[in-house]
């Protein structure tokens, strides 16, 4: 009878283990995998073997960079395509920016330099080249108002992009920089040796297939951390604020001498750098500058911290959680075709 007893309190033992780890382990691995299946279909990716972080870096790395430049790091084998659409040509108003004037996760039709061709009625070249610093975005546009007569420039700049000048390298590419010597902006091409290569992960490796995963990590780290894009970027001694000031002036410059009206926007950004606020912030002392040169600014940071709650900046943002969704794109062209409308339209140009 005793080893009867021994049995049954063996068998319930077993069972409540059993319960344990099915609570513990089995019914979590299920809702994991209940997850996983979800982002999957959501993201049409439900059979898919690629890795998400690879196709991330593909996406950032891929149609946007033809090939590699020693002036300019990086260029595009052509500019954006603004969709279908019969505009005028003249006046000329170029684009020039980072991925958020590219228009990273959104179609053709959906970036913002799209939208604004839509609201003035005048086609807007969309110049922007991804990952671009602002050192990059002025020697792009450069490049461009020596091969065309531009009437318009428009720079859109995020807070990122100034940060990026202190850079020779970033987004796993080299890049050019500048230094300031004796008051002076000095030109640096991009290297064309081969960088480190990165370390590896084994956190990233392991979570390397699950699509549910790299969107937590997304949410919860920085970008460019879950993608595994800071192994090697080795900074530049001239701070990146004193050459951002320095390239408004030299911009300027240019402007003045090919008689191009510009106007800098300053973007704010989702899921980098901090909250819309901080971010207008930062901008400060470039807005200074500008000011100083009688350039007109658009701090749409400022703008979007009073505009939107942090609620509602999920309706604005892209599916990859890094961009600006077509509503976020519509939002910031109304805000430029105010700007540039009456710069535009005037009846000399009309004419």
């Amino acid at each position: 009878m005793e080893t009867g007893t021994r049995a049954r309190n063996a068998s319930r033992l077993l069972k409540r283990s059993l319960v344990v780890v099915s609570i513990c382990f089995v019914i979590p691995c299920f809702i994991l995998v209940v997850a996983e299946l979800v982002v999957r279909l959501s993201l049409g990716k439900l059979t898919s073997t690629e890795s998400p972080r690879a196709a991330t870096l593909a996406e950032l790395t891929s149609d946007q960079y033809e090939k590699l430049d020693r002036r300019l790091g990086w260029v595009p084998s052509e500019n954006r395509s603004n969709g279908a659409g019969d505009f005028e040509e003249e006046p000329v108003i170029v684009a020039v920016g980072d991925s958020y004037t590219w228009g990273v996760g959104v179609e053709d039709h959906e970036t913002w330099p799209a939208f604004l061709e839509r609201l003035l009625g005048v086609h807007v070249e969309n110049a922007g080249v991804g990952a671009y610093g602002f050192d990059q975005i002025v020697l792009r546009a450069e490049e461009i108002m020596a091969q065309n007569d531009v009437d318009l420039l428009i720079v859109g700049l995020i807070t990122d992009d100034i940060a990026r000048c202190e850079k020779c390298f970033k987004f796993g590419r080299w890049k050019p920089y500048f230094t300031v010597e004796d008051g002076s902006l000095v030109f640096h091409e991009a290297s064309i040796g081969a960088p480190p290569p990165p370390p590896d992960s084994m956190w990233l490796d392991l979570l390397d297939h699950s699509y549910f995963a790299h969107q937590i990590l997304c949410s919860a780290l920085p970008a460019d951390a879950v993608l595994g894009l800071h192994w090697f970027e080795p900074t530049m001694p001239t701070d990146c604020m004193t050459v951002a000031r320095h390239l408004v002036a030299r911009l300027s410059d240019r402007c003045a001498r090919a008689e191009t009206d510009l106007v800098i926007v300053l973007q704010g950004s989702v899921g980098i750098s901090g909250s819309f606020a901080s971010q207008s912030e930062e901008f400060t002392p470039l807005v200074e500058a500008a000011t100083a040169r009688g350039i007109p600014v658009l701090n749409l940071a400022s703008q979007m911290a009073k505009e939107f709650s942090d609620e509602a900046i999920a309706s604005i943002t892209a599916q990859d959680q890094r961009h600006l969704s077509s509503a976020g794109n519509e939002w910031v062209a109304s805000q430029i075709a105010a700007i540039v409308a009456p710069i535009i339209l005037t009846p000399d140009r009309v004419e």
